[in-house]
């Protein structure tokens, strides 16, 4: 049932360049086929079209709930030794999904639950959308264009992202939010981003997937109200 409302990795485990780890072999017709082998929708899997803070409030979700953290951008563009922008050009779609595809499915196949914020056109993807809501919970972080382009113009980060926007990044982006509004809404948990209250947005998630808090977090939680 739906719900409305760079890379730090809680394993430690690298990747590098095109290899694919064992692991996420052997898993990958488990992800594909939901066989039992791949634990079923272990991680958490931001999705979303840039600016509406995925990479953000993905850290804050993986605090609060004791995750690893792991950004797919930037765990691409570290892999390759240049920006997610420059990769994309020089290697062209075909090639640079052929690595973000490789990159997701090792994650997916990870043991250690993970906070995951994908790249913007990740989850438009039919075979990576497929992974995420076999393997994850997909969480959609919406907000109105105006918002969107508000954000990307702000944000340097956003420069590096192999986005074309052409003259008019509005229109665009408007386009682009009609044409994938519907995929992006089959996520099972729908959150708007347009007031960009951080705290209260993932606290929005946590309570709508039921997320509880670390334990040790919980202790001391209730030594500072026994304290007061």
């Amino acid at each position: 049932m739906r719900r409305e409302g760079g890379m730090r990795r809680g394993d430690g485990t690298r990747f590098g360049g095109d290899q694919v780890s064992t692991v996420a072999m052997t898993n990958e017709r488990s992800v594909l086929h939901g066989e039992a082998t791949m634990p079923f929708r272990r991680h958490l899997v931001i999705v979303g079209f840039m600016g509406a803070g995925k990479s953000t409030i993905a850290q804050l979700l993986a605090s609060r709930t004791g995750r690893g953290f792991v950004d797919l951008d930037q765990l691409i563009s570290e892999a390759a030794g240049r920006s997610v922008r420059d990769l994309f050009q020089d290697i062209g779609e075909v090639a640079f999904r052929a690595r973000e595809r490789t990159a997701l499915r090792e994650l997916l196949s990870l043991k250690s639950p993970l906070v995951i914020a994908t790249g913007a056109t990740t989850f438009v993807d039919p075979i990576m959308c497929d992974w995420i809501k076999r393997a994850g919970t997909a969480i959609y972080l919406a907000a109105e264009p105006e918002t969107l382009v508000r954000r990307m113009e702000l944000t340097p980060l956003n420069r590096q992202r192999p986005f074309r926007a052409g003259p008019d990044l509005l229109e665009t982006v408007r386009r682009w939010v009609e044409r994938h509004g519907r995929i992006y809404e089959e996520a099972e948990c729908v959150v708007r981003t347009d007031s960009y209250r951080l705290e209260e947005e993932v606290e929005e998630i946590s309570r709508l997937l039921r997320l509880e808090r670390p334990m040790a977090e919980k202790g001391r939680m209730a030594r500072a109200a026994g304290g007061r």
